[in-house]
């Protein structure tokens, strides 16, 4: 059964038999006749009249085809088996047989991750998208001279099943092309395996991103999701852990995400007789999960924000590809991977009453479009510091291309922090003038920026250290650890991963145990995960239940692995938190890679220590069996903060007590304070909370711990002869020996140091207590924990 929306209905046209294979790709001429193609095999035509299929004929052509697409009077076909490429096929005395075949773009695309669709484009000529396996002709050029790089700062762990070992930048990539395949010009790179592209009619052009499912329950998974490519975007996939955050200032981040499933076909609703909210609508298909979405997208600054809602459902449902028909109904393909395959027609059956359309060009894009289309310096740097995310990164693109030595002036006598950010950052990439790239970051107020210029800062200055490492000098580095120590740890969860890796990178001496610290204390948020979805697929949904019923702590994995690559810090007790961290995270379930990545982590760190602190790792303790379900945050979080903490919690009459309790456990309160028979002891006793203290005290005490600190539960601040310090509560103190515990959250394990060693001890202004704990907690969450820990009515 396909399930679908009121007044939509599905009609079977034609159920392919096996000797014609498995059909994946599919396109309507100019005369109504349907062009469908066999992945492994074949090109066929089916004329169609009045929605039925009245012949099926093979036609003689490369076959092996993921793409299809009718342009300039001609079918313009994709082939996947070696050499690979677009052939364009004509029918030149238009007698129906292509007497004319020409192989137009030769670039080695054989393979499930290479070649697939191609569309006609409304700039002339046409765009073809290609996975992460696919490798560009030698003719193509992207329009920042091909200058892309892994770009990642530490060391990364490629997949542990073996996946995409040796595929580097660009990953899959849009290509635009003539109509006789020549100039083919580089759209858009950084994608995984994105099958097929779309155009809406305003010109803006999306595709839908696969995932990995592989690396589900780690920090790197990026679910399936919808991109909006511009000419010169980069959407960050790299191989492995080192795949981008959205946040990386020289990537664009995603339209919507999707959730878990495999893309193939995407189409606007353009020309459908359908109502007008769907002739709108970009259409998405999974096939893993047998679902149609609609996309409904509007425009804010110069790209677009998006819902989704589910078009249309089957199970089993192997979508591959979905057209519009000349009669104004959607066609749609069921097949791939040899299953059988199904040719569906849908159509609304239900009167249409006209409405105006609201899917809309955004008024930025002639800008956009400007910054590629006219490159120059005054128009780039004009834009550097625009509000809009893209306009920015269109203008740090304008300005690499073109020449350094008409800018490089203007950059050092540049005063506004952003401008000096993006043109950092496009500096960087020119492989130029790292030290006084560093000279010029280190005058900027790091403390005085907003978040997300903080995250661009420390972007720009991690590509100064890739790019450029060879003009760096000693001292300026000395100058920015001090810069980013003194900023360490942060209350932001990305703010702190970003200085966690500079600060790694920069071989801090006192950066370790925070990492640890973080690493254990950073809240885990639920994974969501559609349960209606996961029916969809028993097999692909069995995978992902199972690791809902046990989920991994991912935001701490993206400590662990920096903490892979750490060379200072190491001690007895450090080493021994971090891999009892890593015992305990191989009990966690993920993807059919997360545990060879735990693995992996744990093998690449021990080769940094010294052999005595091996054999301390060798010896960190192991859960004897799985540990009890730890109940987790639904989420979305924010970062709270007095005033909408206040807000939020005015009203408590409907809130729920027993989910506090939940919450009390989830941000990990419970590891340090005891409330009722149940807890640590390492900070106060919460028992009786609500008979000493009102809503807005437990509010501050939670968002501000540092604020006012019981001389009972204050950590110690050490400075080390050697200029580095530590902090942790200080047990026993004499002329031979300092022990302290350097985590609120285990008294237990401890840390002796050589008196002589240390300088000086004085009471840390920083509270052993993170301050960003409740950020995981959604509205409703934080209120049930407030009403948990004040007993309100």
């Amino acid at each position: 059964e396909i399930a679908t929306l009121p007044g939509f209905e599905v009609e079977k046209l034609y159920s392919i038999p096996k000797a014609q294979g498995s059909w994946v790709s599919m396109v309507f001429d100019d005369k109504g006749n349907l062009y469908c193609c066999d992945e492994n095999g074949s090109l066929y035509r089916l004329p169609i009249a009045d929605g039925k299929v009245t012949k099926v004929e093979a036609v003689k052509s490369p076959g092996f085809s993921q793409g299809l697409c009718w342009a300039y009077g001609s079918l313009y076909l994709m082939n996947t088996k070696s050499p690979g490429g677009i052939y364009r096929m004509t029918d030149t005395n238009n007698d129906g047989v292509f007497d004319k075949q020409e192989h137009i773009v030769k670039c080695n695309v054989a393979t499930e991750h290479g070649g697939h669709s191609i569309i006609k484009s409304d700039k002339g000529g046409l765009y073809y998208i290609s996975g992460n396996y696919g490798k560009l002709s030698k003719e193509a050029k992207s329009i920042n001279n091909n200058n892309w790089q892994e770009d990642t700062l530490l060391s990364h762990l490629k997949d542990s099943r073996g996946h995409a070992r040796n595929i580097k930048a660009p990953g899959g990539h849009i290509v635009h092309f003539d109509k006789d395949g020549g100039n083919q010009q580089v759209v858009a790179t950084g994608f995984r395996n994105p099958y097929d592209i779309a155009l809406s009619p305003q010109g803006s052009l999306f595709t839908y991103d696969a995932d990995m499912e592989w690396d589900a329950g780690t920090p790197w998974y990026r679910p399936t999701r919808i991109n909006h490519a511009t000419f010169g975007s980069e959407f960050g996939w790299r191989t492995g852990t080192s795949k981008w955050p959205e946040y990386f200032a020289d990537s664009l981040p995603a339209v919507i995400d999707i959730g878990p499933g495999s893309p193939t076909g995407v189409l606007f609703g353009t020309g459908a007789k359908f109502p007008q909210k769907y002739q709108d609508a970009l259409y998405a298909l999974d096939w893993t999960f047998g679902r149609i979405y609609a996309i409904h997208l509007k425009a804010d600054g110069s790209s677009y924000t998006a819902t989704k809602e589910s078009f249309l459902s089957g199970k089993p449902l192997p979508l591959s590809d979905a057209t519009i028909g000349p009669d104004g109904a959607m066609y749609f393909l069921a097949g791939g991977r040899r299953v059988n395959s199904t040719l569906y027609r849908v159509v609304y059956t239900k009167a249409i009453t006209p409405a105006p359309s609201t899917l809309t060009a955004s008024p930025l894009k002639p800008l956009l479009d400007s910054l590629v289309d006219s490159p120059s310096v005054k128009l780039a740097w004009d834009n550097l510091n625009h509000s809009d995310r893209r306009i920015r990164f269109n203008a740090r693109v304008a300005l690499e291309r073109v020449p350094l030595a008409e800018w490089l002036e203007l950059y050092k006598k540049e005063a506004d922090t952003l401008k000096v950010i993006e043109s950092t950052i496009a500096l960087a990439r020119l492989n130029k003038h790292g030290d006084v790239i560093l000279k010029k970051l280190a005058v900027i107020d790091f403390a005085k920026l907003e978040q997300g210029q903080k995250l661009s800062y420390l972007r720009a200055l991690s590509l100064a250290y890739i790019r450029t490492k060879g003009s760096i000098k000693s001292e300026d580095s000395q100058v920015i650890l001090k810069k980013l120590e003194a900023q360490f740890p942060a209350e932001d969860y990305d703010l702190n991963v970003e200085l966690a890796r500079l600060l790694t990178k920069l071989e801090s001496k006192s950066s370790t145990q925070k990492m640890i610290t973080l690493m254990e204390s950073v809240v885990n948020e639920a994974q969501k995960i559609d349960a209606d979805l996961l029916k969809g697929n028993d097999n692909y949904g069995h995978q992902f239940k199972r690791m809902l019923k046990n989920q991994s702590n991912s935001k701490s994995l993206r400590y662990a692995l920096m903490l892979m690559s750490a060379k200072q810090g190491w001690n007895d007790t450090t080493v021994t938190r971090f891999y009892t961290w890593l015992n305990e995270a191989e009990q966690k379930e993920g993807g059919a890679s997360y545990k060879g990545f735990i693995k992996n982590i744990r093998t690449e760190a021990i080769k940094h220590l010294p052999e005595n602190l091996k054999a301390v790792a060798n010896k960190a303790p192991k859960p004897k069996a799985r540990q009890e379900a730890v109940a987790i945050a639904k989420g979305p979080g924010q970062t709270w903060t007095m005033e909408t903490a206040k807000k939020a919690t005015l009203d408590l009459s409907k809130a729920n007590a027993a989910n506090g309790m939940k919450m009390f456990q989830a941000t990990l309160c419970m590891r340090c304070h005891t409330h009722g028979d149940k807890g640590g002891d390492s900070g106060p006793n919460l028992t009786n909370l609500a008979g000493r203290f009102n809503k807005e005290d437990v509010l501050k005490a939670i968002i501000d711990p540092s604020e006012v600190i019981s001389e009972q539960y204050e950590f110690q601040e050490l400075t080390m002869t050697d200029g580095s310090t530590m902090t942790g509560k200080v047990l026993t103190s004499d002329k031979k020996e300092v022990v302290i515990a350097p985590s609120a959250f285990s008294l237990a394990q401890t840390i002796k140091i050589d008196a002589s060693k240390v300088k000086s001890i004085k009471a840390s202004k920083v509270s052993p207590m993170p301050g960003s704990l409740i950020n995981s907690l959604n509205p409703d969450e934080l209120r049930d924990l407030i009403k948990f820990l004040t007993d309100s009515k």
